[in-house]
């Protein structure tokens, strides 16, 4: 199995904007950025071969530290630039793609190692986000199934595996649920933190 993960980022003029009442846009920024770098070094310890989709210089310099490639997003929805994504990792051979979200603070080694070592003949593997969404999507082949992210995804991945007869799974960690998208995620981070030496 060849797999390629995927980092969707998106434009950091816009990021986590349901966070403006807690953080200023540069403090929205440099949560986006950190957030990112943390999943990177995760996930390239994992998998070889790791494509981040963006459209900011920034995300670009950061993409060139960890030595992963970086696409220029040329869609205009977040749905748009991981088909595109989809499309690279297709042109360049790979049977198997992992989406990954970039703003999973708590995901560890563990968490991904984890889920890589449970795949035996699922085409789809979901991870949920608390709030319903999806957070991580395995695919084999690539387009298994088409990619819904945003509102009810979690929801409409698994209408789609059904629908299109795909052997399926859900695959659940806090690793992998835990985003931070409104104030009281960021409340909760730093609980979680606290309570846990290991998450700092």
């Amino acid at each position: 199995m060849n797999i390629c993960a995927i980092v969707p980022v998106k434009k950091l003029s816009s990021s986590k904007l349901r966070l403006a009442e807690s953080l200023n846009s540069n403090e929205r920024q440099d949560l986006t950025i950190k957030m990112l770098r943390h999943v990177l070094k995760i996930v390239t310890k994992s998998i070889k071969e790791v494509l981040v989709i963006g459209s900011d210089e920034e995300i670009k310099k950061i993409s060139s530290e960890y030595k992963v490639t970086f696409e220029k997003d040329k869609k205009s929805s977040l749905n748009g630039a991981i088909d595109q994504a989809i499309s690279q990792c297709i042109k360049n051979k790979h049977d198997a793609i992992l989406l990954v979200a970039g703003d999973l603070p708590l995901l560890s080694n563990k968490d991904l190692k984890q889920l890589i070592n449970s795949i035996n003949d699922e085409s789809v593997i979901i991870c949920p986000s608390k709030d319903c969404g999806t957070n991580t999507l395995f695919l084999r082949p690539p387009r298994a199934i088409p990619v819904h992210f945003g509102v009810n995804s979690l929801e409409k991945h698994l209408k789609e595996a059904v629908n299109r007869n795909r052997k399926f799974r859900l695959f659940w960690s806090l690793g992998f649920a835990f985003d931070v998208d409104v104030p009281e995620d960021l409340k909760l981070l730093k609980i979680l933190k606290k309570k846990n030496p290991l998450l700092r």
